[in-house]
């Protein structure tokens, strides 16, 4: 019998405040984004939330139209320009989302359980 708090394979999980490793999925889960347009975005592979965006020196890529994320890998955030909006589906049964790049754009954090479907870019 397990103690609780216990995972199999011994690992235990990070307590609050405790700062874990970039990178990586969750359980399988990983972050992942799909481009449904024709306009290009930018993703990037790891998050650091010190800087509100990827982390300096983390792979980046353009997804163009139909093009998603490596699947199986942990990509972190994509980018929405500068006076543009970026609206989709947060996972495949379709939780709305609009995000606004503002003045000067803005990175949007995508969590390992998330998978985002941009579906219309107006700028």
């Amino acid at each position: 019998m397990l103690a609780m708090g216990t995972l199999v394979g011994g690992a235990l999980p990070a307590s609050a405040g405790t700062v874990t490793p970039r990178g990586g999925c969750t359980a399988g889960l990983c972050s992942e984004t799909t481009n449904e347009t024709s306009h290009p975005v930018t993703v990037a592979k790891d998050w650091c939330a010190s800087a509100h965006g990827p982390c300096h020196g983390t792979p980046r890529r353009t997804l163009r139209k139909n093009q998603t994320t490596p699947h199986g890998q942990d990509w972190d955030v994509f980018y929405v320009n500068a006076h543009c909006t970026y609206r989709g589906q947060r996972h495949s049964w379709g939780i709305s989302f609009t995000e606004r790049g503002g003045s000067h754009g803005k990175w949007v954090q995508v969590h390992n359980d998330q998978h985002y479907y941009i579906k219309q870019v107006t700028c």
